[in-house]
């Protein structure tokens, strides 16, 4: 038995160690109590079940083992879970983890509108001062533009070739001249100078 116990931790891929012994009398089970089985049975790296005997046998090696099982048959049971149980508890697994993804996905996108809210508010914010500023701009070019000036009753004088006649002096008697009004251009000539 002691041999047996420690050969379990030389074996790759053991994942549980079930010591079991159906009913017997109780020489049949004094070995599960002796010294030397139950310290090999401690010294088993993997998780150990004891199921020695009927139900209301104890042994030893049931208080070291990890787990003491009733029965060798509950050893098993307690070793393989009920597949019905593991669907229903992998499909609960699931349910929660869909939860939590649709909530952290929800949240996402909260969070995401609101800093579209305040990216498009900032943008808003940004392009409402050159806006002001060239709407004041354009006014103030639009008060300069010469067109303006025509419209608040000024003319502007131009001989044949087209130059802008602006002294006395550009005017010598019988110049002929254009003048241009806000409407349009006023064919004239010059009489003489006052």
């Amino acid at each position: 038995m002691v041999r047996a116990l420690g050969l379990v931790n030389r074996l790759d891929g053991v994942d549980l160690c079930i010591l079991a012994r159906g009913g017997g009398s109780r020489d049949d089970l004094a070995v599960f109590n002796r010294e030397a089985v139950c310290r090999a049975l401690a010294a088993v790296r993997v998780p150990t079940i004891s199921a020695i005997g009927h139900e209301t046998d104890v042994s030893f090696t049931d208080l070291v083992a990890d787990v003491r099982a009733a029965t060798p048959s509950a050893a098993a049971e307690l070793a393989v879970p009920d597949g019905d149980a593991l669907r229903a508890g992998v499909h609960a697994l699931g349910l929660r983890l869909a939860q939590a993804l649709d909530r952290g996905t929800r949240l996402g996108r909260e969070r995401l509108a609101r800093t579209a809210d305040r990216l498009e508010y900032l943008l808003q914010q940004r392009l409402e001062a050159p806006r002001r500023d060239l709407g004041r701009l354009a006014a103030q070019l639009d008060a300069l533009s010469p067109l303006k000036v025509l419209e608040r009753g000024y003319g502007v004088a131009s001989d044949a070739e087209g130059r802008v006649l602006r002294r006395v002096a550009d005017f010598p008697p019988g110049l002929p001249f254009t003048l241009r009004v806000a409407d349009g251009l006023v064919a004239a000539r010059a009489e003489g100078a006052s």
